[in-house]
């Protein structure tokens, strides 16, 4: 076997080795596997909280401020809140991406106006926190005639 089979050899073991996800040593004899950080572990695995969901009032009009507030029972890192509002027939009237705060909670008011907010009757607030944890609560909306 010449020098340069034995080059390409070991250059093929380097580039399997590290594309799944071993690190080379040594001669290129001695294989380990790569070691991941238990921190980063515990980030990308899916965690579960209880969340909690409310709105000020239960009946808006035209012009009014939603105050929209809630907590997590457990933060999840850097994860932030995805909230949408959705009218009676399923159409998306608001969208915001809220973060939690150090003592779990989180808060936004979201005006009501414009030409997305012009059917009356029951919108639904829904929040996605993480993977797995969702929260609808809904309020009724009167418009003015």
């Amino acid at each position: 076997m010449t020098s340069l089979d034995k080059a390409a050899i070991v250059w093929s073991v380097t580039i399997v080795a590290i594309a799944v996800g071993f690190t080379v040593v040594g001669n290129n004899s001695d294989v380990l596997p790569r070691e991941i950080p238990a921190d980063s572990v515990a980030e990308t695995l899916p965690a579960t909280t209880s969340l909690f969901l409310q709105t000020d009032r239960q009946t808006y009009m035209q012009d009014d401020n939603i105050k929209i507030t809630g907590s997590v029972s457990a933060k999840l890192s850097d994860t932030p809140i995805s909230l949408m509002i959705s009218a009676p027939d399923g159409n998306l009237v608001s969208i915001a991406q809220l973060s939690v705060d150090e003592n779990r909670n989180f808060s936004e008011t979201i005006q009501i106006g414009g030409s997305l907010w012009k059917q009356e009757g029951k919108y639904t607030i829904t929040v996605h926190y993480g993977e797995k944890n969702t929260k609808e609560t809904s309020f009724d909306f009167v418009a003015l005639k």
